[in-house]
């Protein structure tokens, strides 16, 4: 696919920038932006070979140690380069940057938007209807454990079920994701119940 092979080299490519950034800074002693971006590795690292290649949400919490790295790249480049080129230029420099930062960031943006109208427009109707159709009411207090969970609401381990079906059923107790591949399967009370998303209704 065009889109994922395009998404992939730009990804591979931020790689070799930021390792190469990070030798630069070894060999200069910046021991600042060392340690932010040593920091932003190790956060990433671990969820490196099982997501960043299939999806990149869990890349939102590392970003924030990306943006102290960049932040912290950018004054010692200005230290460096005021005294020769004066702030003018560099901050001229840096403008152009963030304009195409935040012009491919938008375009990129536009797509996945495009992208989710096209494949996924009425996921959450279609989950709240199957629920619906198979509960028209829920037990008061009980536990609702489900299954078959669609990514979107997945995200987070699944924090976003809960308010989603309390919505439509104020009374329920808890809402509870677990896979099939979960250690533990639950194990239903009197009032609890268990429902299981069918992808393809």
């Amino acid at each position: 696919h065009g889109s994922a092979a395009w998404a992939s080299t730009v990804r591979t490519a931020g790689a070799f920038v930021v390792l190469g950034v990070l030798a630069g800074a070894v060999l200069l002693r910046r021991w600042l932006v060392v340690a932010l971006l040593l920091a932003f590795l190790v956060s990433v690292v671990p969820y490196a070979t099982l997501s960043l290649s299939v999806s990149d949400r869990y890349f939102y919490f590392p970003s924030a140690l990306f943006a102290l790295a960049c932040g912290a790249v950018v004054a010692e480049v200005q230290a460096a380069a005021v005294p020769r080129r004066g702030p003018g230029v560099l901050s001229a420099g840096l403008m152009a940057a963030i304009v195409v930062v935040l012009t491919v960031g938008g375009y990129v943006a536009n797509g996945r938007v495009q992208t989710w109208v096209v494949t996924n427009p009425d996921l959450s109707d279609r989950w709240l209807a199957q629920l619906q159709e198979q509960y028209p009411t829920l037990p008061k207090g009980g536990t609702l454990y489900v299954t078959n969970t669609p990514l979107l609401f997945d995200l987070f381990h699944g924090v976003v079920l809960q308010p989603m079906v309390h919505s439509y059923y104020p009374d329920v107790g808890r809402v509870v994701d677990f896979g099939p591949f979960s250690a533990r399967q639950p194990v239903l009370g009197p009032d609890d119940r268990e429902f299981a998303f069918d992808s393809l209704k």
